[in-house]
């Protein structure tokens, strides 16, 4: 890894000034830059879908909120609105709906509701079988659309509730 720093340093951010960028605006890469204050970095959505491969959805909600006590505000890890989201559509793309259903309440907990959220926690309910609870889901994704992109909430909203 310290080659790889060298490397970078020294033959392609090394370019930078033969491009005529000023001094104070040349960056280099540290060992901070990839690791971020953890000793191996990983991002968080990795993480978190091998602790659900491994050791099961209420296990990897359990790690986040121990990455989230120590490290929130670091650069450590994204613990920003959509990372969340991120690990979610990719368990329902591998049809692991309630285990998607999980992550997204966790989401909604810890950012609160915007569209995006909304309407990936009303389809993983749908897809879980919770219908009912999809919908009313569904419907507050609508709510707090803002009024441009409403249209495409619905359309949305149309597909995820076809029988």
């Amino acid at each position: 890894m310290l080659e790889m720093v060298q490397a970078i340093n020294g033959t392609h951010l090394s370019r930078l000034a033969a491009l005529g960028v000023p001094a104070e605006q040349r960056v280099a890469v540290t060992c901070e830059t990839c690791h971020r204050g953890v000793s191996r970095p990983v991002p968080l959505r990795a993480l978190l879908l091998a602790t659900i491969d491994s050791a099961g959805v209420d296990a990897a909600v359990a790690r986040y909120g121990e990455l989230r006590r120590e490290y929130f505000g670091s650069a450590a890890y994204d613990f920003g609105r959509g990372t969340l989201t991120a690990v979610a559509e990719r368990l329902l793309g591998q049809e692991s709906y309630q285990a998607a259903v999980t992550i997204m309440r966790l989401e909604l907990e810890q950012t609160g509701e915007d569209m995006r959220t909304l309407l990936t926690l009303g389809n993983a309910e749908v897809r879980a079988g919770q219908r009912d609870a999809g919908r009313k889901t569904l419907e507050r994704a609508l709510a707090v659309a803002p009024e441009n992109a409403k249209p495409f909430v619905q359309r949305q909203i149309d597909r995820i509730l076809q029988p």
